[in-house]
């Protein structure tokens, strides 16, 4: 993440010995060993320098000169930073500026407490989802030409207990970003229940971020040319061709909310929400609907029709046969372990594309820390 100790770092002098020194030993580790972008204003650090007596903090203060001047872009290129603010007061506080840019201002005390100097840690509700996410963070850096990693503490989020990890994070108070998705079949849709219960936790440090993304599950951001070059495409043909479809039709947004595990069930027929939306690109792909009838819309027992797949445990439930047959649970999985096929940005449809650098914007601006080669020299 982008941490700047803004032109308020004039009054670190105001300290007491015992916490400047502790401030000036913290910068020196987090510059040294660094798991995020620390930056100043070059005028503030020229500011400092002429007061500063301390032969150690003058060494820091050059080397976070370079660092700056270095970075002194990177805003047009992140979504948010964390400001430093050594005015003494507790409060944390959230600023969205015209262009959008978050600013998370924190007091300088949580410098201190060694919050800001550790890895960020990202909480996806699948391990495996934070590989690709990170992935996609790289692509937006080097689409930027930007020279700069990104370093994540992927953890498990446990699926529908991501909220449960949620509530042990803000305990911990570490810089942390838990993800999940929205699980819709369609816009508007309401969330799915794991996102519910992770949005609905009180909310925790400003470091401390729960988001979810308005696509159904990530299969949702992967591109057909990756499925197609990682499944085997005469078993998936139909799906590949359907997902191609809609990737090049009017209908492209529909991949947002497509199941690609699943596939799209007969069950949509059941809300006149869902079926309004899907209605058209079923009919612009020509697929058959044969066999649904107004009974088994209905859900009643008595009337249940020939698709559902075993009529004694119909019990209430919709249809499980699919209009288009899923990928299968494993596809996301099959598909991380194949990266190197990831197909050029250029050459992905634009509303993908779009989405994927959006995406990729936000776990930058989450993950990015400086690269250790661009600073060479020692501090004492």
């Amino acid at each position: 993440m982008l941490i700047e100790l803004n032109e308020s770092i004039s009054k670190v002098f105001s300290l007491s010995d015992d916490v400047m020194e502790h401030f000036w030993d913290t910068l020196a580790l987090a510059l040294k060993y660094p798991h995020h972008i620390y930056i100043a204003k070059p005028k503030s650090i020229i500011s400092i320098l002429k007061q500063c007596k301390y032969s150690n903090a003058m060494i820091i203060l050059k080397k976070m000169f370079k660092e700056s001047t270095y970075n002194k872009g990177l805003f047009n290129y992140v979504g948010l930073f964390v400001s430093i603010n050594f005015i003494d007061y507790e409060e944390e506080e959230e600023i969205e500026h015209e262009n959008g840019l978050i600013e998370k201002k924190l007091s300088y005390k949580r410098f201190l407490d060694d919050y800001l100097i550790r890895e960020c840690s990202m909480t996806p509700e699948n391990t495996s989802d934070g590989k690709y996410y990170d992935f996609l963070a790289h692509l937006y850096a080097k689409h930027n030409d930007l020279n700069i990693d990104t370093e994540f503490n992927i953890t498990n989020g446990n699926g529908s207990g991501i909220n449960k990890e949620y509530k042990i994070a803000c305990q911990n108070r570490k810089i942390h970003l838990f993800i999940s998705e929205s699980d819709q079949l369609y816009p508007n849709d309401k969330l799915g229940s794991t996102c519910t219960r992770l949005q609905s936790e009180i909310k925790g440090p400003l470091i401390i971020s729960r988001t979810y993304f308005e696509f159904a599950e990530i299969e949702n951001i992967i591109p057909s040319e990756l499925y197609e070059a990682t499944i085997l495409s005469e078993t998936k043909s139909d799906i590949i061709n359907f997902i191609k479809m809609m990737d090049n039709s009017d209908f492209n947004d529909r991949r947002f909310y497509f199941d690609f595990k699943k596939g799209l069930p007969y069950k949509i027929f059941h809300n006149n929400d869902c079926l309004e939306y899907w209605s058209p690109i079923i009919n612009a792909c020509n697929l058959s609907t044969a066999g649904i009838c107004t009974e088994c819309c209905n859900l009643e027992k008595d009337n249940a029709c020939s698709l559902h797949e075993n009529p004694n445990k119909w019990n209430n439930q919709p249809c499980r046969k699919k209009i288009i047959t899923g990928f299968g649970s494993k596809v996301a999985e099959t598909c991380f372990n194949c990266l190197d096929k990831f197909p050029q940005l250029e050459d992905l449809p634009s509303l993908l594309k779009d989405k994927i650098l959006e995406i990729g914007k936000l776990i930058f601006s989450w993950g990015c820390k400086q690269n250790p080669s661009i600073m060479n020299y020692q501090l004492i």
